[in-house]
């Protein structure tokens, strides 16, 4: 297992970042607003 920062930080916050994305909050207010702009006019 790689120990740099990255790594080590997911690993500390990986199960809760888990159990907010089952939720389908993070996807609705994060994701697909980000998504949907980067589509731009369809």
């Amino acid at each position: 297992m790689k120990h740099d920062s990255s790594t080590i930080s997911w690993n500390q916050l990986g199960q809760e970042w888990f159990e907010l994305a089952q939720s389908g909050e993070s996807r609705m207010y994060f994701i697909m607003p980000y998504m949907l702009n980067l589509l731009g006019e369809v």
